[in-house]
C-alpha cells in the first residue's frame, strides 16, 4: 500500500483500530458537531458503511471467504477467491438472484470514536527511545496531516 500511494494519491479507509497514517484514514476522536472534523467523520463513516456492508453481503453469500478470519491458503490465492467472489456476487446482482437474509445483524457497522489514548510525546526526542518508535511517530504526524488536509479540502468544496 506504501508503494501504491507514493505512485498515486489514494487511501484506504480504516476505523479506530488502525494507526492513522499517510495511507490509511482513520476517523477523528471525539469532534465537536458542526465542525469540519466532524463532516469529516460523517463522509468516512458513510464512505466505509459502504464497504463493510459490501464485504458482509460477499461473507454471506459466499461463506468459503467468512472462516474463522485465518488465511487457510497464501494471499495471493486468497486474493483470487474474493475477487472470483466479488465476480460471481455481481453476475447474481445482475441476475437479480436474491442473496440469504440470515447474518444481517453482520452488515451493520458501527464507528466508535473511542477517547483517544494520551501519549507522552516529550520522551520521543531522548536519545534512549528506539528509532522504530520515532519512525512509527513520524508516521502518525504525517498521516494525521494528510487527514487535515482532505478535511481542509472537502471544506472548501463545500463553500
Amino acid at each position: 500500500m506504501i508503494n501504491f500511494y507514493n505512485r498515486r494519491r489514494c487511501h484506504l479507509l480504516g476505523d479506530t483500530g488502525y494507526a492513522q497514517q499517510p495511507w490509511m484514514l482513520t476517523p477523528f476522536r471525539q469532534t465537536e458537531d458542526n465542525t469540519p472534523e466532524s463532516r469529516y467523520n460523517k463522509a468516512h463513516c458513510s464512505d466505509r458503511n459502504v464497504v463493510e456492508r459490501t464485504i458482509g453481503l460477499l461473507k454471506e453469500r459466499w461463506r468459503c471467504i467468512n472462516d474463522e478470519r485465518t488465511l487457510h491458503y497464501d494471499y495471493v490465492k486468497v486474493a483470487q477467491f474474493i475477487n472470483g467472489a466479488v465476480v460471481l456476487h455481481n453476475l447474481c446482482v445482475l441476475a437479480n438472484l436474491t442473496h440469504y437474509a440470515e447474518g444481517a445483524h453482520l452488515l451493520r457497522n458501527v464507528n466508535v470514536n473511542e477517547e483517544e489514548p494520551e501519549e507522552d510525546d516529550d520522551d520521543l526526542d531522548d536519545e534512549d527511545v528506539p528509532e522504530g518508535r520515532r519512525q512509527q511517530r513520524a508516521i502518525l504526524i504525517r498521516g494525521q496531516q494528510v487527514r487535515q488536509e482532505i478535511v481542509n479540502e472537502l471544506e472548501l468544496r463545500r463553500q
